[in-house]
């Protein structure tokens, strides 16, 4: 593959390239350093070889200056390939249009792109079209690149295949309506983006897809999409994202994620799992993650899933077939608790307690969360379940959420090697004060259990 001297420097300055290593004693390197912190060496870009073989285009681009408006007509179709193409000018599609970027690099002259306050405007303007990238490059792209108006007939749509994504943002924004597709891509995201996510649309695909960060410390919370009603994620690859917000309107199918600060969160969504238990994450594996403090309705579902080393409060209330190892995580929700066929092994209670997000924080949070890991409500039940080596410093493995009534059914389990404060495994009464119109009085609260053919209780 030909990539020219100027635009192989280019990459490596702004980070294009990933991994950097030292070629002596394989340290990580700062992206402006000259030689290894550790070992003094000069240093020698190890490259990610999917990022320029597999994503963005290939071979010698003819420059491309869009200066005049464009506009496709219902019915007709527009194929950019092989350019580098400026855009100092739009392009309009309407009803039925199709516009087509094959093997090409895309900027944008920024200076055109403003409106009357400085804010950026549209690039591409669309009304029920279609806009396809095949192995293309977008840098530094911001907000608004892509707008949709709703078609009378059809929905926008933009499909991504092969692309390389760097420091942009907001690619598409279709408030809820159309969708996006982005397929063999490789998204990259630094500090400088802005927080309005890649895309805004009513669907959102990402299938074999990597999506890397930096893992600066940052205020706020970057949301990857902005506002949609479902987000399919599928072998999809995550990591050194800080404040990563996914909502729970999501799906993800063999995803991996490291080395992410991750929050799960409803107001990205139209609802859809709202009142369902929220989205399904299946196979997916969780390396060194830290889950922010999650709220009540914003859960997801967990099937056949590993967490390794991970810390923090766990926005589920639905398990099977999950291994935990390592780490230290809380299930504490205001729902039921269905738990069937996992395991939790090794957790360390200091490591949630001395735990700190991307951006300093410490993310633990005390009160009545610090007195049992797993917090029943309702009828829950725990199932075919292995809970061994685990210290819980003084918190109790399994008690009963504040003001609700609590039974729970722990049936075919196995407790082993288990350190708890002193209540033990399970925490059956909890007592606190209740506020009244005119008083306040203690209250004590039973954790109903129901145990049957179990080990070490």
């Amino acid at each position: 593959m030909f990539i020219s001297v100027d635009r192989l420097f280019e990459d490596v300055k702004k980070g294009y390239l990933m991994n950097r290593k030292c070629a002596k004693c394989g340290a990580l390197l700062e992206e402006d350093a000259m030689f290894c912190g550790e070992c003094g060496e000069p240093w020698i870009v190890e490259s990610d070889d999917d990022v320029l073989e597999n994503y963005g285009p290939i071979g010698t681009l003819e420059e491309l200056k869009i200066t005049g408006d464009i506009i496709i007509k219902s019915g007709q179709t527009k194929i950019f390939k092989n350019n580098r193409v400026v855009f100092s000018a739009r392009i309009k599609g309407e009803e039925d249009a199709k516009l087509q970027f094959l093997n090409c690099d895309i900027s944008v002259n920024e200076d055109t792109f403003k409106d009357e306050w400085g804010n950026n405007v549209s690039v591409i303007e669309i009304n029920g079209a279609e806009v396809i990238f095949d192995k293309c490059a977008f840098r530094n792209i911001k907000k608004g690149f892509i707008h949709a108006h709703k078609g009378i007939k059809s929905d926008d749509q933009v499909n991504m295949q092969g692309c390389l994504i760097d420091m942009c943002d907001k690619i598409l924004d279709a408030s809820f309506d159309g969708s996006i597709s982005i397929r063999n891509s490789y998204i990259h995201l630094t500090s400088d983006n802005e927080m309005y996510g890649l895309a805004t649309c009513k669907n959102i695909e990402l299938y074999n897809t990597k999506v890397c960060g930096r893992g600066e410390k940052r205020e706020g919370v970057y949301s990857l999409f902005g506002k949609y009603e479902i987000l399919r994620l599928e072998k999809c690859f995550f990591s050194d994202i800080p404040n990563l917000c996914i909502g729970m309107s999501t799906d993800a199918n063999d995803c991996n994620f490291e080395n992410c600060d991750i929050e799960i969160d409803h107001y990205h969504n139209g609802g859809k799992y709202q009142y369902n238990g929220g989205g399904l994450f299946k196979n997916c594996l969780f390396k060194n993650c830290v889950f922010e403090r999650a709220y009540s309705d914003y859960v997801i579902r967990l099937e056949s899933s590993k967490f390794l080393d991970c810390i923090g409060q766990l926005p589920t209330v639905n398990m099977k077939g999950v291994v935990m190892d390592g780490g230290f995580l809380v299930l504490w929700q205001d729902k039921e608790i269905k738990l069937q066929s996992c395991q939790f092994w090794n957790w360390s209670y200091k490591y949630y307690r001395d735990a700190e997000n991307k951006d300093g924080c410490y993310i633990f949070v005390g009160g009545a969360s610090d007195e049992s890991v797993i917090a029943t409500k309702a009828n829950s039940v725990i199932s075919d379940c292995i809970f061994a080596n685990m210290d819980l410093g003084n918190m109790s493995l399994i008690g009963c959420y504040p003001l609700e009534y609590s039974a729970c059914e722990i049936k075919d389990c196995q407790f082993s090697n288990i350190s708890t404060g002193s209540d033990g495994i399970l925490k059956r009464h909890r007592t606190h004060w209740k506020r009244g119109l005119f008083s306040s009085k203690s209250v004590t609260e039973t954790l109903y259990v129901s145990i049957s053919n179990c080990d070490g209780l």
